[in-house]
């Protein structure tokens, strides 16, 4: 029973923490990089507050922030 408690803590010891969720200035380039913003002083407050809307986000900013999705993947609706 020990060698079996002593195998759990060490498999549990050994977990680390998935990938972190890429910052508002992250996502803010990566949105610039791809042509969907400009770059200026006004882009980084807009996807601040899109983030800060949580669950009411849009969908595609959900996947960028909380799954850490590219602008790809996570369809965002780009005007270039």
């Amino acid at each position: 029973m020990r060698t079996l408690h002593a195998a759990a803590f060490a498999a549990v010891a050994s977990c680390t923490n998935g990938p972190t969720a890429p910052t508002a200035a992250t996502i803010y380039g990566e949105l610039v990089d791809a042509g969907c913003l400009i770059a200026d002083d006004a882009g980084l407050p807009h996807v601040q507050a899109e983030i800060a809307l949580g669950d009411a986000a849009s969908a595609w900013m959900q996947c960028l922030e909380k799954a850490g999705g590219t602008v790809v993947t996570c369809g965002v609706p780009c005007n270039k």
